[in-house]
């Protein structure tokens, strides 16, 4: 097994997932959408209770600006379909439900995800049943999806931090909520003005929209508080939301560092590195070293974020 593979989901994980296990899914993955679209994050939303009146709707996402390859750029209704479903004879009449209706009158989108359809064909049967009922209702068709395991799958392996829920925590990986809740950090963290001034800069700098920083490394004596520093930046929902942290230096997490996709950006805070100058916890930017150099040369703790 490659170790770019380790991290990645596959279509046969999508399709063995339980209805609950696809509404987490969907949930964490259409707020990390949200975040590389700059969408609304808090109206994004998935309903987590089982057979509820949902009206037809399992999940909104707002209308964005940014790529709608994944998360359409309109207002859009979804709903979520784990096993048989999602099958073309179980959708009749979902389309027409109240609040599907009444988002594609309106102008916005309208997705199914059928986790276990597989293929053109099997998307293409239930774009049929929905499709069809629409145009009989007088609604528009063009702005129907539907998603399948596969499709559901590339677009979770563009999200580490969605990916790992499926493939698994491997040694010394936590996603952000897990990280925060460590015994080490939990007391108040106080910042000093000019700390504080710093971590602001950084989330500027970081914000995958809008700064070029891409790497960031912390350096002081041991104690001095680098991991916390480094948790307290990355604590903004456009960073955490995509986070995953590392505890050591492996060669597995080097090559993951090194692979385009799935490290856009990375934070390091060496355990026991003093800079040759510099005060404690001093921040170096660093913009032109090759993400492979820069985890080659510290055995370190860190964070990756993938946009």
């Amino acid at each position: 097994m490659t170790t770019r593979s380790l991290w990645q989901v596959s279509p046969s994980q999508i399709q063995v997932l339980e209805d609950y296990q696809l509404r987490d899914l969907m949930q964490a993955l259409l707020w990390a959408e949200a975040v590389r679209c700059q969408a609304n994050r808090s109206q994004v939303c998935v309903n987590q209770v089982l057979k509820a009146g949902d009206e037809g709707c399992d999940g909104e996402s707002p209308a964005h600006s940014g790529s709608g390859d994944w998360m359409p750029v309109d207002m859009t209704c979804w709903q979520l379909k784990a096993g048989s479903a999602g099958e073309p004879a179980k959708l009749r009449g979902e389309v027409l439900k109240k609040i599907p209706r009444a988002t594609l009158a309106a102008g916005g989108a309208y997705v199914v995800v059928a986790s276990r359809a597989s293929g053109k064909r099997q998307i293409s049967a239930r774009l049929k049943v929905l499709c069809a009922e629409a145009s009989s209702a007088g609604l528009p068709i063009d702005k129907i999806r539907v998603y399948d395991c596969e499709r559901l799958a590339n677009w979770v392996n563009q999200f580490l931090n969605v990916a790992v829920r499926l493939t698994g925590f491997h040694e010394g990986l936590l996603l952000f909520e897990h990280w925060e809740r460590l015994e080490q950090f939990a007391g108040k963290y106080h910042a000093s003005d000019g700390v504080a001034k710093q971590i602001e800069a950084m989330e500027r700098e970081l914000n995958f929209a809008s700064g070029g920083l891409r790497h960031l490394h912390i350096v002081g004596p041991p104690g001095v508080g680098k991991t916390r520093l480094a948790l307290e930046i990355v604590r903004i929902p456009v960073l955490a939301d995509l986070l995953v942290y590392f505890d050591s230096f492996r060669p597995d997490i080097v090559d993951l560092l090194a692979s385009g996709r799935s490290a856009a950006l990375h934070l390091t805070a060496p355990a026991g590195v003093v800079p040759r100058s510099g005060s404690d916890g001093s921040l170096r930017r660093q913009t032109t070293e090759s993400s492979r150099q820069a985890a080659q040369r510290c055995r370190t703790r860190g964070i990756l974020c993938a946009p």
